[in-house]
């Protein structure tokens, strides 16, 4: 067996088993399934290239010297802005199980998410139309958001 597919069986166990573990660490979201990269629309992906552009300007910003609620609250509220709120798809950082469907029973669900996937994370609406997108930078947060 070739090396190249060997690694990809092998991430494909351990990405099987974070999926399977991610419903018990996201705390107040409850896990609908996952979509991959070709079940999402070309101008999400379009505009994930852009953000990642050093001359982009992000829509928002905050210190990263907040404390965590205020930062939790800044995502939501950025979130709620961008037209993204209830549910939504979320980037897990997998290779093959590349975004979650969730949807928010309760508090805290934002520090949950953080904590498990990471501040460097993507939200997509349920209907696929919004894009907010996080990034953790050196002194602060950034936020950028798209409508389709």
């Amino acid at each position: 067996m070739p090396s190249e597919e060997l690694r990809r069986k092998i991430q494909l166990r351990k990405e099987e088993q974070r999926m399977a573990d991610l419903p018990e660490k996201l705390i107040g979201v409850q896990v609908l399934g996952y979509l991959n990269n070709k079940e999402v629309p070309d101008w999400v992906n379009q505009s994930l290239n852009e953000f990642k552009k050093m001359n982009s300007t992000p829509d928002s910003r905050i210190s990263d010297s907040a404390d965590e609620e205020t930062i939790d609250s800044w995502y939501e509220d950025f979130l709620d802005a961008a037209g993204i709120s209830g549910g939504f798809f979320c980037s897990t950082g997998m290779t093959n199980f590349p975004w979650v469907g969730c949807t928010i029973e309760s508090e805290d669900w934002m520090h949950s998410i953080r904590k498990t996937l990471g501040s460097d994370i993507n939200f997509m609406s349920r209907n696929k139309e919004s894009l907010a997108v996080f990034f953790e930078e050196e002194y602060e947060y950034i936020g950028f958001r798209r409508t389709q």
